[in-house]
């Protein structure tokens, strides 16, 4: 195919028409980063495909496989799990490994099928795993997990964007020995341009997902998990009034049903008839505001960030993705100690030990007295665990958001919705946060089906 054609039909998404180059970059950058692609939108872009490619004539079976649209060629022979767009690439570029996984047979369910256990994985994997670092014993009466900081929360992530942030670095080093470019891949991670449009989201992201760090621990996997898909309604509702972007009657009834059942969830008790105290310690209330502003800041930056993506960009993904975390780093080293010596003592949660001694930039909280363990007053401090939660977070910011931007929209909202259960279920029988409740499960699964039948609903189609 010609590259006049390859650039030759364009996508409308929020209103705006917006380039295929600029399309194809949004494929290879993290989804904050490029504006969301739904069922309609496939849709559009597969008639928009095939029409722009009749007129390449053709004989043979590589120009006939790269004149259909990418969702007839993978319904013909299988389903695929992949965005339109990277159908279209492989099929033009990669035809043989194309027909591989979209052929429908048992090899490639297996491929896709294990793409997406990783994708589950990566919505599950951060609350459980930072739970369970945070664990440091079991009540001795009630058998309830006892759970203390037992790492500086900011610490993570000033490791996972540096070495996020490192790696896009290497990568620009060695694209510019390979090509001999000189410093033009160092240049597009370091130089001002490159960092200036990302100061506050980058700074927002790092931002949130230290508020994420600080309230598992604080507030049970399960709970955190449930009330972050909020973030569907909060974003629906800031891209309506950012971006302008509309939405069918029936999505926005979904969300609406959504919001409804997240506070359902939240007012069920964890065991009927037991009567809760109303008022919660000062770690729960830092635990929930730490949710609040997880949310805030994932919807707006990623609206923003959707925002500033369109204008477009010719960055590899590796070096995006590095200069945004370099932005993060940056953010996370001037926070932390606003976080130590202002925030944490503003809410009653000082970084001090139990004698009032500071504790230090790798340290943790010491194991409480009065829970009946043996290791009381035991100090705590970075180990295997915060490591195991430090590559979570590596792993999700690399290879996570790559193929979050390679899979269709219904795919992710699935595996998001699918994470609900099973964290539910991990939160229950795994770690002991909560005694197992059949109406609290059923509300997990009700949730997770009301956010595929979200995605499902689509967006409306364009007179």
């Amino acid at each position: 195919m010609a590259q006049a054609d390859a650039d030759s039909f364009e996508l409308q998404a929020g209103g705006g028409l917006v380039p295929k180059k600029t399309i194809l970059q949004a494929i290879i950058n993290p989804p904050s980063f490029c504006a969301h692609i739904d069922g309609a939108d496939q849709d559009r872009l597969d008639r928009q495909a095939s029409a722009g490619r009749k007129h390449s004539a053709g004989s043979s079976n590589g120009m006939i496989r790269r004149q259909q649209s990418p969702r007839s060629m993978h319904s013909a022979g299988g389903h695929s799990i992949l965005n339109a767009e990277t159908q279209s690439f492989l099929a033009t570029d990669h035809p043989d490994l194309h027909d591989k996984i979209t052929r429908g047979t048992f090899g490639a369910y297996a491929v896709q099928a294990f793409f997406l256990t990783l994708m589950v994985f990566a919505y599950v994997a951060p609350p459980i795993v930072i739970n369970w670092a945070k664990t440091v014993g079991y009540n001795a009466e009630s058998e309830k997990p006892v759970k203390v900081s037992t790492f500086l929360e900011a610490t993570v992530i000033i490791f996972a964007k540096g070495g996020v942030a490192m790696i896009g670095l290497s990568y620009a080093v060695f694209k510019d020995y390979k090509e001999k470019s000189g410093y033009k891949y160092v240049s597009m991670l370091l130089s001002w341009q490159s960092i200036k449009p990302w100061l506050l989201i980058g700074g927002g992201y790092a931002m949130a997902d230290v508020a994420e760090i600080m309230a598992n621990g604080r507030v049970d996997a399960a709970t955190y998990t449930i009330l972050s898909q909020s973030r569907l309604v909060g974003t629906a509702v800031a891209m309506r009034l950012i971006l302008g972007t509309q939405r069918p009657a029936f999505q926005w009834s979904i969300l609406f049903n959504l919001s409804i059942i997240l506070l359902g969830w939240q007012m069920t008790p964890n065991v009927f008839g037991v009567a809760q105290a109303t008022k919660a310690s000062a770690g729960e209330t830092l635990g929930y505001f730490s949710v609040v502003v997880k949310v805030i800041l994932s919807i707006t930056c990623g609206v923003v960030a959707q925002r500033q993506f369109t204008a477009g960009g010719d960055m590899p993904f590796i070096i995006m993705q590095g200069t945004s975390c370099l932005v993060g780093w940056i953010f996370c080293m001037m926070f932390t100690p606003i976080l130590v010596y202002v925030l944490l003592p503003a809410v009653g949660d000082p970084w001090v030990d139990q004698n009032g001694v500071a504790l230090g930039f790798f340290d943790g909280m010491p194991v409480p007295y009065g829970e009946g363990l043996a290791n009381a007053g035991d100090a705590t401090g970075w180990s295997s665990k915060t490591a195991i939660v430090l590559f979570c977070y590596i792993y999700r910011e690399i290879f996570t958001t790559y193929c979050l931007m390679r899979f269709n929209a219904l795919v992710k909202t699935m595996c998001s919705a699918i994470a609900v259960v099973f964290t539910y279920a991990i939160a229950v029988y795994v770690l002991h946060d909560m005694a197992p409740n059949v109406v609290k499960f059923i509300f997990a699964g009700v949730i997770c089906l009301e956010t595929v039948h979200y995605g499902l609903a689509g967006a409306p189609p364009k007179a």
